[in-house]
């Protein structure tokens, strides 16, 4: 019995260093004598990264056309409008923040009609973003 037995581990032995032999002649070259750099994996890997790079970041972005696809909805334009507050809470606040600097500006003529075109222009647009749901729209684009 143990000589049958050493006889049996003998021959398993012989098969799995005759079967390591195969697999080493068959798929040894991939690893024997080669970098990392050189492997089949670090070229396919290669390549996968930079087809991910092209497609990502190389390749050509249109934003003008990104704005027009961006949708905006009646609820986001509603939330832009109230965002300060009321029109007449938003125009008061405009009016406010610029009386004090109108003021300090009387010696200066110039500089006061500068700041009063300027308050003005920020009131029209607030009752533009009131009034016209495209302007705001545009806005939040």
């Amino acid at each position: 019995m143990k000589i049958k037995s050493k006889a049996l581990l003998s021959l398993f032995l012989i098969v799995w260093v005759l079967f390591s032999f195969l697999l080493l002649f068959q798929h040894g070259s991939r690893f024997i004598g080669k970098t990392y750099f050189d492997s089949h994996t670090f070229h396919s890997n290669l390549e996968e990264f930079k087809s991910v790079l092209s497609r990502y970041v190389l390749q050509s972005f249109d934003v003008e056309e990104a704005k027009k696809q961006i949708t905006v909805t009646k609820k986001e334009i509603d939330y832009h409008r109230n965002y300060y507050g009321t029109l007449a809470e938003q125009v008061e606040n405009i009016k406010s923040q610029y009386e004090e600097r109108i003021q300090n500006a009387e010696a200066d003529e110039e500089l006061q009609q500068m700041l009063i075109n300027e308050r003005d222009a920020k009131i029209e647009d607030i009752k533009k973003n009131f009034s016209d749901d495209s302007h705001v729209e545009e806005k939040i684009r």
